[in-house]
């Protein structure tokens, strides 16, 4: 654990020395270095919420401490360096919306276009300041099924890396997984963790670092 950064500040700089990124010990330390270079706030807390039928129940806050207000911004942060690391200066990705807008943002801190395709039925969802860059693009496909599809033949058609891949966006719950498990040692032992099914990728990533606890 990197003590001299909080958990509300930065849940990547904090555990990123725990998990080993990349084959190589020199291309790992590359890495980290482009972790810490790309990371804007990722920022995590758990707080108690109330006492339900003799039940203590604890909120783990991924939102109000990040820097585009979801969990996206640690994918954002993990995935943005690899492609620095891989030297990537444009990406292809689809998102509904909170993906998208976390990519956007933290590919522009890189310095790293980015063509972003989303359905048009959540165009209104986003905010427009987080494509304000000549850099960030915006692709808008008139049917939800298709968005994928569009994305994937842009990127096999321009020759343009298609992000982020499975792996990364594991090594990114594990992350979150890591601050479960500092605070459960720490403070408070849970006996259940619910996670709703949109959850995605997080419960993999973080029963990863809990059963090797």
């Amino acid at each position: 654990v990197e003590k001299e950064y909080p958990a509300e500040k930065s849940v990547v700089l904090r555990y990123m020395n725990a998990i080993e990124f990349k084959g190589s010990e020199e291309d790992d330390l590359k890495y980290k270095g482009f972790l810490k270079d790309t990371s804007i706030r990722e920022g995590a807390r758990i707080f108690y919420l109330m006492d339900y039928k003799g039940v203590e129940i604890y909120v783990l806050d991924e939102t109000s401490l990040m820097h585009s207000r979801t969990l996206k911004s640690i994918d954002a942060c993990v995935s943005i360096a690899h492609c620095r690391l891989l030297g990537w200066n444009r990406v292809v990705l689809e998102s509904g919306g909170n993906t998208g807008t976390a990519f956007t943002e933290y590919g522009q801190k890189a310095g790293i276009e980015t063509f972003l395709f989303i359905p048009r039925d959540n165009l209104q969802l986003l905010n427009s300041k987080s494509f304000s860059s000549p850099k960030s693009h915006l692709i808008v496909v008139e049917r939800a099924g298709e968005v994928k599809k569009a994305a994937r033949l842009f990127s096999a058609l321009n020759n343009i890396p298609h992000i982020p891949h499975i792996e990364w966006r594991y090594q990114a719950s594990m992350l979150r997984g890591l601050f479960i498990l500092e605070y459960m040692l720490s403070y408070k032992r849970f006996d259940l963790i619910a996670q709703t099914i949109s959850a995605a990728f997080g419960p993999i990533g973080i029963y990863r670092i809990l059963m090797k606890s």
